[in-house]
């Protein structure tokens, strides 16, 4: 059987096309086996395997590519947080060492002083008094559901894997309750797909 190569779009890698079988005009031979790609019809057994394989073969063009992207996507992550951390860990050591020094300075500003803070042009200088709590959530948890369950905080959500079993549907796609409720906020439409399997 003779095989056409047609070249498509430089989006496209040439691709054989066994079944367009139409003369391709030498003036214009990409667009003309364009214009036989988009006219191809599935007519029998061996048109219809042609293009099965031929989504497989897209299908492995594609994840080529993608699997491509990631690693340059993952390399180029990973070189940018490297520059990040080091520029980052440069920028604290600026900043630790100045706040270590400016410190000092604000506790004798507002020594005697009822203020917690001392405004400079380029910032304000602040302390602040708060307290590290340190606590055991399942012994806490326990102690309050005995003593003072208004303080538990409980999440409801809907078991909807195990309400749908449940649920009938009118012809209109609307939820029919166990009870016959009609529930007009849930509602369903039928969705077909089709894919190729390969």
């Amino acid at each position: 059987m003779e095989t056409m190569l047609a070249t498509m779009t430089p989006a496209r890698t040439v691709l054989d096309v066994d079944y367009i079988a139409a003369p391709v005009a030498t003036e214009a031979p990409a667009q003309a086996a364009e214009e036989q790609y988009h006219g191809f019809m599935v007519t029998d057994m061996k048109s219809a395997e042609w293009a099965a394989a031929t989504v497989a073969r897209w299908a492995r063009r594609k994840k080529e590519i993608d699997d491509f992207v990631k690693a340059e996507i993952a390399e180029y992550t990973a070189r940018m947080k490297a520059y990040q951390q080091q520029m980052d860990a440069e920028c604290d050591d600026h900043i630790v060492f100045l706040t270590e020094k400016l410190r000092p300075f604000a506790e004798q500003q507002i020594n005697g002083t009822k203020k917690k803070s001392f405004r400079l042009p380029s910032g304000t200088l602040q302390f602040r008094t708060s307290y590290d709590v340190t606590k055991d959530d399942k012994k806490l948890l326990a102690y309050v559901k005995d003593e003072a369950p208004e303080f538990v905080k409980v999440e409801e959500t809907v078991k909807w894997g195990d309400l749908k079993k449940k649920l009938d549907w009118t012809e209109s796609g609307l939820a029919v309750a166990p009870g016959g409720e009609v529930l007009d906020f849930v509602s369903r439409k039928e969705v077909t797909t089709f894919k190729v399997e390969f």
